[in-house]
């Protein structure tokens, strides 16, 4: 009888052993994981780490922090961590976050632009934006780069829509005078009364602190936006001051200077033809005289 157990109980175990031995098995041949379908192992997957970015930050009262910021509200405020430890800024409390060193992707989007590749570069722009928007501190020139590409390819609405938001979300020194003046010449390439008063606005205000390349182009955009609104003496005064404030110009981007100075004689002349209809007497004389002038210094 005790041999008969024996038996049975080697029996057994050996049933078990070969269940063991195919669930080993149906577990080493079961079929893998779908593409994108995650093995359970009971642990929730790693959230990816978000971008951070070391900066010079200038403070309102002229102080510089070097810091790196973590992230960054729509509002402008700003969380950093310094030697001090973390601090948050909101945005009347600072003026400019400079990064130490730009991210690659601002070299990549800026040598798309320089081989003529627009869209591309618009849409690396784009890209830039979408990647560090949570630090806020990087949008403004994400979003002045893709306003530049979209002018490039005469989308001027698109960029339009670009430039307002840089102008709603940002200021202080995101608003460059540079900045200002693209976005004039996108509200007058869309047209519209309110878009050409608020392109004026924005030229005037660059025209009224600086002296310099910037100055040239506004003044003459202007003249342009000035004669398209068949406003001619105002059209007429704008193109004047680029030819006599700028005629001898010399410095920076001075063959796009001397371009815009013939070109502005030009209009001023078409302008003064425009006005010599007139019937006001007092103003023919005047204008007469302008484009004697202005013909006499094109020989």
């Amino acid at each position: 009888m005790r041999t008969l157990v024996v038996i049975a109980t080697l029996a057994g175990l050996a049933a078990l052993a070969g269940l063991a031995t195919l669930v080993a098995l149906g577990l080493a041949i079961a079929p893998p994981a779908y593409a994108g379908e995650a093995a359970d192992t009971g642990e929730a997957p790693a959230t990816p780490s978000k971008p951070t970015l070391d900066v010079v930050l200038t403070l309102a009262g002229g102080r510089t922090l070097e810091c790196t910021v973590l992230e960054g509200t729509k509002d402008g405020t700003i969380k950093v961590k310094s030697p001090y430890g973390e601090q948050t800024f909101k945005r009347n409390e600072w003026v400019e976050a400079r990064p130490k060193t730009p991210p690659a992707e601002f070299a990549i989007a800026k040598g798309l632009y320089n081989k003529r590749q627009f869209g591309k570069a618009s849409d690396k722009y784009q890209e830039i934006y979408d990647t560090y928007e949570h630090l806020y501190v990087l949008g403004a020139d994400a979003l002045d780069g893709k306003g530049q590409a979209l002018m490039q390819l005469d989308k001027y609405k698109s960029a339009l829509a670009v430039y307002e938001r840089l102008f709603q979300d940002y200021s202080g020194a995101d608003i460059t005078y540079l900045r200002r003046y693209f976005y004039a010449v996108c509200l007058s390439q869309v047209g519209g009364e309110k878009n050409f008063d608020e392109a004026v606005t924005q030229l005037e205000g660059v025209v009224a602190v600086t002296d310099d390349v910037i100055t040239v182009r506004s003044l003459y955009q202007l003249g342009l936006i000035h004669n398209r609104n068949k406003k001619r003496l105002l059209a007429l005064r704008a193109f004047m001051q680029v030819f006599i404030l700028y005629r001898s110009y010399q410095g920076d981007n001075q063959q796009e200077i001397q371009a815009l100075v013939e070109r502005a004689r030009k209009n001023a002349i078409a302008c003064c033809n425009a006005l010599g209809k007139s019937s006001n007497t007092s103003i023919k004389r005047r204008v007469g005289k302008i484009k004697s002038a202005l013909e006499h210094a094109g020989r």
